[in-house]
C-alpha cells in the first residue's frame, strides 16, 4: 500500500470516530452505557486518566449518575485523593440516597474510618447492617448471614455476629467459611474483652465501655472458642490453615505489642 493510501485510511478512520462520537453524545442512554462501561474497564486496568475522562464524559450530561460517580470515587481513593473521594462518597449516599447501594455505604464507612471519623463510620456500618437484616428477612441465605456478621464485627456487636455464624454452621456445617466467620467473631470478642481494641462507642458517648484492661476469664473462653472454630475450619479445608494461622498469630502479636507498651510505661 502506498503512503497516500495509508494516510487516506487513517483520515477515514478519524472522521468515522468523530462522527460516531457525536452520534453517541446525542444518545444519552447509549452514551451512559458506553461511558460507564469504558470507565470501569479502564479503572480495572489501572488506566486512571482514561477512566476519569470517561466518567467526566458521562457526568457532562448526567451530573448525578451514580455509576459514574462511584467509579470516580474509586479512582480518587486509589490515586491517594482520600479527601476528595470522601466528599464524593458522601454526595452519593446523602444527596442521591435513592441511587446509593450497599457498596456505597461500605466505601463511605471505609473512607471515614481512614479519616478518623468514628461517628460517621459507625452510622455507615449501621446502615449496612440494616440493609443485610432486611435482605435476610426477604431472602434468607448464608451469604447474607456472613456479610451481616462481618458488619456486626466492625460495629463491635460480637454476640450478634456470633449468632449469625452459629446459624451458618447449622445451615452449612461442612463450610469452612462458616467456621472461619465464627472464629473471627470469637477472636475479636476476645481481643475486645482484653482491652486490645479501641471501644468505638466510648468516644461517642453512646455506650460506656465495660471492657477490662487485663486478661480475664471471659476473654479466655472467647479465645478458646475461636481456636475451636478455626480448628473445625481447617479440618474441613486444610488449605484454610495459612489464613487461620495468620489470624491467630496476628491477635497474639497485638497482645505482645500492647504488653510492650505497658513495659515501656513503667
Amino acid at each position: 500500500m502506498k503512503l497516500w493510501q495509508i494516510f487516506l485510511v487513517i483520515a477515514v478512520i478519524v472522521i468515522l470516530v468523530f462522527l460516531s462520537f457525536g452520534f453517541i453524545s446525542g444518545k444519552s442512554d447509549l452514551k451512559t452505557d458506553i461511558g460507564v462501561g469504558l470507565a470501569e474497564s479502564f479503572h480495572d486496568s489501572k488506566k486512571y486518566d482514561l477512566a476519569m475522562s470517561m466518567c467526566e464524559w458521562v457526568l457532562e450530561d448526567e451530573p448525578d449518575n451514580r455509576d459514574a460517580l462511584a467509579v470516580k470515587a474509586k479512582i480518587l481513593t486509589e490515586t491517594g485523593n482520600q479527601d476528595e473521594a470522601l466528599e464524593l462518597q458522601r454526595y452519593i449516599v446523602y444527596d442521591i440516597p435513592e441511587e446509593a447501594t450497599k457498596e456505597d455505604w461500605q466505601n463511605l464507612a471505609s473512607l471515614t474510618i481512614k479519616a478518623g471519623n468514628t461517628s460517621e463510620a459507625v452510622d455507615a456500618y449501621g446502615k449496612l447492617e440494616e440493609y443485610y437484616t432486611q435482605m435476610y428477612i426477604e431472602d434468607p441465605s448464608v451469604d447474607t448471614l456472613y456479610s451481616r456478621g462481618q458488619v456486626l464485627i466492625k460495629l463491635q456487636r460480637y454476640d450478634e455476629a456470633i449468632d449469625c455464624y452459629l446459624k451458618m454452621t447449622v445451615l452449612e456445617p461442612n463450610s469452612s467459611k462458616s467456621w472461619i466467620g465464627l472464629g473471627d467473631a470469637y477472636l475479636f470478642k476476645s481481643m475486645y474483652e482484653q482491652g486490645q481494641l479501641k471501644d468505638l462507642y466510648s468516644d461517642l458517648g453512646k455506650d460506656p465501655s465495660e471492657r477490662v484492661n487485663k486478661y480475664n476469664f471471659n476473654a479466655y473462653q472467647s479465645n478458646m472458642k475461636a481456636v475451636e472454630a478455626y480448628n473445625k475450619a481447617v479440618e474441613l479445608d486444610p488449605l484454610a490453615y495459612a489464613l487461620v494461622a495468620s489470624k491467630i498469630v496476628g491477635s497474639y502479636q497485638q497482645s505482645i505489642e500492647n504488653y510492650q507498651d505497658i513495659l515501656e510505661g513503667l
